[in-house]
């Protein structure tokens, strides 16, 4: 997948093969190691277009209690995200932690949203962990999100830019500087 192209989704995307613990009954190929899935980019930015189209990714299980920058995207950068959904997710790092991507910097994300567990140490959000200068409209998060600094429901930490018809549900759980939405 090239890092800065343009990209539309035609159906949903089964994940659950990315869970070693998800019971296969033989009809689908666990391809992923016991950490689950890799970010896309894995410490590179992501500066393309993704159109989810109203499709979703389900099951999506990352598990990388060590690792920075975890989600989907690992940092989303001069991107734009739309329309896209993201259910039952499981999804563990150490710092800059979101279902949707750990960091993003001078993005739009629109119409999307996330419905999992998200957990870290700083900077975990149910859709993004770390936000700089982005603009987020008409998306949500819902599920348990945990942490202990810069911890919330819809972003982990989020500087400059603008948040618009948004919304969290769940449990957020830190130790410091804790919000709803962000």
């Amino acid at each position: 997948m090239a890092l800065s192209g343009n990209y539309y989704l035609n159906n949903n995307i089964d994940c659950s093969s990315s869970n070693p613990n998800y019971p296969d009954d033989g009809s689908l190929e666990n391809t992923y190691s016991e950490d689950g899935f890799d970010p896309i980019g894995k410490g590179s930015s992501f500066t393309g277009y993704l159109n989810g189209r109203g499709y979703v990714v389900d099951s999506l299980y990352i598990n990388k209690p060590t690792e920075n920058n975890v989600g989907l995207f690992s940092i989303l950068e001069d991107a734009e995200i739309e329309d896209l959904g993201l259910l039952n997710s499981t999804v563990t790092g150490n710092n800059e932690v979101g279902i949707l991507s750990g960091k993003i910097n001078n993005t739009i994300i629109s119409s999307s949203y996330s419905k999992g567990l998200a957990n870290g140490i700083n900077e975990v959000g149910g859709l993004i962990g770390n936000c700089y200068y982005t603009i987020v409209n008409d998306s949500y998060a819902n599920g348990n999100i945990d942490g202990s600094l810069y911890v919330g429901g819809l972003i982990g930490m989020f500087v400059g830019g603008e948040i618009n018809n948004t919304y969290a549900t769940g449990t957020v759980t830190g130790k410091n500087i804790l919000g709803g939405i962000v």
